[in-house]
């Protein structure tokens, strides 16, 4: 009879941690398919310039591959903004695009917003897995000098 007792304990056990098993496997199931194993699905939408006086009040990814940012001129005078480029970096791979002002480029008045926009043709950045963020660094001319602009966007879900 000892020998019953011994295969209804080990089959009690094996029942019991054979549930938690499975519920460990589904819960990393589910992190996976939605895409939290990723670390850059947990950081924010960044925007940082490198100057001051100017103020990234916005920054979202078109279906078709455009960036686009809305800027705020938050200092006191009107600005030169001449433009500027972004640049994407894929592996081994370098897209540069200008980054121009729907408005055109010349004066940027004191506390007005510009819209500026870099169009990755055919090069689409922002599709891929769920929870991923795109990297993108660039330049901005404004009254003659060069401020970095450093961005991360969410992709669109593809896969």
């Amino acid at each position: 009879m000892a020998i019953g007792k011994k295969a209804q304990v080990a089959n009690e056990f094996l029942a019991t941690y054979g549930w938690a098993f499975a519920l460990v496997v589904l819960v990393m199931a589910t992190i996976a398919y939605i895409g939290l194993e990723t670390p850059g699905a947990l950081q924010p939408t960044l925007c940082v310039l490198s100057v001051t006086g100017v103020n990234c009040a916005d920054v979202s990814a078109a279906t078709n591959g455009t960036l686009t940012l809305l800027l705020q001129n938050v200092g006191d005078a009107p600005i030169a903004l001449d433009g500027g480029t972004c640049v994407y970096v894929a592996g081994d791979v370098t897209v540069t695009t200008p980054l121009l002002p729907d408005e055109g480029v010349g004066t940027w008045p004191a506390g007005a917003f510009r819209t500026l926009r870099c169009s990755f043709e055919g090069d689409d950045p922002f599709a891929g897995k769920a929870g991923q963020k795109t990297e993108i660094s660039g330049s901005l001319k404004l009254d003659g000098r060069t401020a970095a602009v450093q961005l991360r966007v969410p992709v669109r879900a593809t896969r």
